[in-house]
């Protein structure tokens, strides 16, 4: 169920861990500020190690700075890159004296799987309108706001942190959280932080596979070689994937995570770490889920052999990766050595590395009495070789 609620929550300045969010543990974060004096950048100074980057900062203002001493927050991370950990680091972005045409703009990826994401922000001095607002791309839920808690009065200082527990109505959604403030005179910011989102329970991962083949998993999109418009994915007793093409319609599939265990359309394999997981595909088509490898079998539409002769409909059922094999039939009307009929027939979808299974012509069958004729010679050769 599509979801979109925004609370916003002074908390006077306290520290905090970027990772931590309430309870929840981040799936991704991204801080913002390197601690010096002069011009910022919105491209986030540290992120979590392996999080995906799916977090990012936009700003109207034309110009906007870091922040350096100013200890309204100091923030703490571990498992981060460039920077693996940071103790008590006070560091932000701010815009200065907003005229309620400068805005911060979050975003981060939304699916039907419930997430909460955590902006730690603050005004300062007089900023007489302070405007928060969280929108889902597909619309799915009402837009949330909150325009009171975080303005200031003269000279006065707001610290806290905003959350957005959400869930889009369809997978490959974001989430933005745009913030904006207006000066009401003299030195006026707003500034940010950090941010960090996390599934609200074990999560499910929303995996979007649309007409040309593209795979996107948690937002985020990774070439695969898989063709079709729909894909089915199911697990066999022995644990192998497959993940098959077939036309109508873009699918969307989740992977939802339970303790250990992980369901794919249906049906369960065993996770060996529990809570957030890892899903990724190589180049190749390999699919590495928490660790375990599976096999992906793309699948190729089967060539037209029919008519060919043996030698050049096998040469072609073999480039395309299929396996041939090979039987024979007598035909009245196809020549000797042409294939007569395949299996699978030609357009059909067929994993690569499958059987296609070929019937090539004998040419027309000998009639009857030349078979006995024959069969009389081939006995009285029999009889004159065992005489000798």
């Amino acid at each position: 169920m599509a979801t979109n609620t925004l609370t916003a929550t002074l908390d006077g300045g306290a520290n905090f861990t970027i990772p931590t969010i309430g309870a929840l543990t981040a799936n991704d974060w991204a801080s913002w500020g390197d601690g010096t004096t002069g011009t910022a950048s919105t491209t986030p100074t540290d992120t979590k190690s392996g999080g995906g980057g799916t977090i990012s900062l936009s700003v109207s203002a034309a110009s906007f700075n870091n922040y350096n001493a100013y200890s309204l927050h100091l923030k703490s991370w571990t498992g981060g890159t460039p920077n693996a950990s940071g103790t008590n680091v006070d560091a932000a972005v701010y815009t200065a004296d907003p005229s309620g045409t400068q805005s911060w703009v979050i975003t981060a990826p939304a699916s039907t799987a419930e997430r909460k994401l955590r902006i730690w922000i603050n005004t300062q001095n007089t900023v007489a309108t302070a405007s928060l607002v969280a929108h889902l791309s597909d619309s799915s839920a009402a837009d949330s706001s909150d325009t009171t808690t975080f303005i200031t009065g003269s000279f006065a200082d707001k610290p806290g942190y905003v959350d957005v527990v959400y869930a889009a109505g369809s997978a490959a959604q974001t989430l933005t959280v745009t913030f904006t403030g207006i000066s009401a005179g003299g030195s006026s910011n707003c500034s940010i932080w950090a941010a960090a989102w996390a599934y609200t329970s074990s999560p499910d991962v929303d995996v979007d596979i649309d007409t040309a083949g593209a795979m996107g998993i948690a937002g985020q999109t990774v070439n695969t070689s898989i063709s079709g418009d729909d894909v089915n994915v199911s697990i066999d007793t022995a644990g192998a994937l497959t993940i098959a093409g077939q036309a109508g319609f873009d699918a969307t599939i989740d992977i939802s995570v339970g303790i250990g265990a992980m369901t794919i359309a249906g049906q369960s394999m065993t996770v060996a770490t529990a809570g957030n997981i890892s899903v990724s595909i190589d180049t190749a088509g390999a699919l590495t889920i928490a660790g375990q490898t599976v096999a992906v079998a793309s699948t190729v539409e089967v060539p037209d052999v029919v008519g060919d002769d043996q030698a050049t409909g096998t040469a072609t059922l073999e480039g395309d990766g299929f396996v041939v094999s090979v039987q024979n039939a007598y035909s009245a009307s196809v020549a000797a050595g042409d294939i007569i009929s395949q299996d699978p027939e030609a357009g059909e979808q067929a994993n690569s590395g499958s059987t296609v299974i070929i019937v090539v012509s004998l040419g027309t069958a000998p009639a009857q009495g030349d078979q006995v004729r024959d069969g009389r010679r081939r006995g009285r050769v029999i009889q004159l070789f065992g005489r000798g």
